[in-house]
């Protein structure tokens, strides 16, 4: 299931309170993946960002990212977000209504993330756009 990024997602009140995994996808509006392409290979997926939450659940991590992305608020909590709001050029490729999240509850997100990101690099050559540092 996807989750617009463009307004404050509705989460379900089961998942919201989880921890995991989470991917940020651009999609078209009929919610069908916008193809990237990568060093090796396309990514018809249109993965931009694969994260994780320990120690916030996905609401609380969820809206974090989601403010961090908004180029005229100064919040800095989130990498993934601070390259989009730094990266004009992702902005206009990927545009805020084109961005949907979906969530994947775990019991241990850190090494779930780096498996996820792993598999991305060995298919792509490179990791998921948003997951470079600045």
């Amino acid at each position: 299931m996807y989750y617009s990024l463009n307004h404050k997602p509705i989460l379900p009140i089961e998942i919201s309170k989880e921890k995991g995994v989470y991917v940020v996808y651009a999609l078209n509006s009929d919610l069908v993946p916008q193809s990237i392409n990568r060093i090796l290979a396309i990514d018809k997926n249109g993965i931009l960002y694969i994260g994780q939450t320990t120690k916030q659940n996905f609401k609380v991590r969820i809206e974090m990212l989601r403010r961090v992305m908004n180029h005229e608020n100064n919040t800095t909590a989130h990498s993934g977000g601070l390259n989009y709001k730094h990266i004009k050029q992702l902005r206009k490729r990927f545009p805020i209504s084109s961005l949907y999240v979906s969530l994947h509850p775990s019991s241990s997100p850190r090494i779930d993330e780096e498996i996820r990101i792993e598999k991305y690099r060995q298919k792509f050559g490179e990791v998921p756009p948003l997951n470079g540092s600045k």
